[in-house]
């Protein structure tokens, strides 16, 4: 028997009562499956992968290893853009080496 099964004793009281499970057990806590706070990319992967948390209803949190069709790199060029950056800077730092840019494939 896990310990959070034993945890139940305390359900419907005003006890604050957390257990602390392995990687293995947190995914079957009925709390987090009720909150689908973990995830795998393929079914029966393991270790699961955690959800960020707390869950915002208008800006819901998504890992990374959720966002399948990203690379490292994706985004630089976007980002370092927004951020002032001239077209010649950013081709300077990926000529360095300092970031990697990779180009959409469509």
């Amino acid at each position: 028997m896990s310990f959070f099964f034993r945890c139940e004793v305390f359900d419907g009281s005003d006890a604050c009562v957390t257990p602390v499970v392995s990687l293995a057990e947190a995914p079957h806590h009925k709390l987090n499956k009720f909150r689908k706070s973990f995830f795998t990319k393929n079914e029966g992967d393991f270790p699961p992968i955690p959800k960020p948390s707390p869950v915002m209803s208008r800006t819901p949190g998504v890992t990374t290893a959720e966002q399948q069709d990203n690379e490292p790199g994706q985004h630089t060029e976007e980002v370092l853009a927004e951020m002032g950056y001239s077209k010649e800077d950013i081709a300077k730092f990926a000529a360095s080496g300092a970031i990697t840019l990779v180009r959409s494939k469509l």
